[in-house]
């Protein structure tokens, strides 16, 4: 098991990660243009200083290698940084899960509780595409900080796990899948918190 979450930390892949990203991205743009020493110092640097004094700009940064699109609320911003607080704190083999699907999709229609569906595109370019889809009610960002975290992790845990909102296991099998899935990953108390919540207002996940 992992240990706690931490707001003010992330795991140690996450910089490493971000700098071999950037590394091949700068080889492909231009491969006689290799990034020197001294342009990977620079960067390392930006990294680690990011991750300690403008948190949102690597969750920005890491959430770019996912098919991520959040629209239907003016609190875009602010679920980001719940997202990409999540996302850090993730071992590394679930992101790379993540990020290896072909289409990982968050957005935030109204709506009350939280799920993972799948849905087919319609339009000429891509019709007929299946994403799979973790869909966020607008009034999640109004909850508790705490309570929003495990929100996110639960989800998160439903798609690592391959569930789906209207195919088998059971919907108490599901949830109870991905709480310990999440605990695991170290978001105990968030989990813990979120099932108080929405148990105090009746609420879905």
């Amino acid at each position: 098991m992992e240990d706690g979450f931490d707001p003010c930390l992330m795991k140690d892949w996450v910089i490493p990660f971000l700098m071999e990203e950037w590394e091949k991205a700068r080889e492909e743009k231009n491969p006689y243009l290799k990034p020197n020493l001294q342009e990977k110092e620079l960067k390392k640097r930006e990294l680690r200083e990011s991750s300690l004094t403008n948190k949102t700009a690597v969750y920005r940064e890491l959430i770019g290698y996912l098919n991520f699109c959040v629209g239907g609320s003016d609190n875009a911003a602010f679920f980001t940084d719940v997202f990409g607080s999540v996302l850090t704190n993730l071992p590394k083999d679930c992101f790379i899960k993540l990020r290896k699907m072909k289409s990982l999709f968050f957005f935030l229609p109204s709506g009350v509780g939280a799920e993972v569906k799948q849905i087919e595109l319609k339009d000429d370019i891509k019709a007929g595409e299946i994403l799979q889809a973790a869909i966020f009610p607008i009034e999640v960002v109004s909850r508790p900080t705490e309570v929003m975290r495990g929100v996110v992790a639960h989800e998160l845990a439903h798609i690592c796990l391959g569930h789906l909102a209207d195919k088998p296991p059971y919907f108490e099998v599901r949830e109870n899948q991905a709480d310990d899935l999440a605990k695991d990953w170290g978001f105990k108390k968030e989990i813990e918190a979120m099932r108080e919540y929405h148990k105090e207002k009746r609420w879905g996940i």
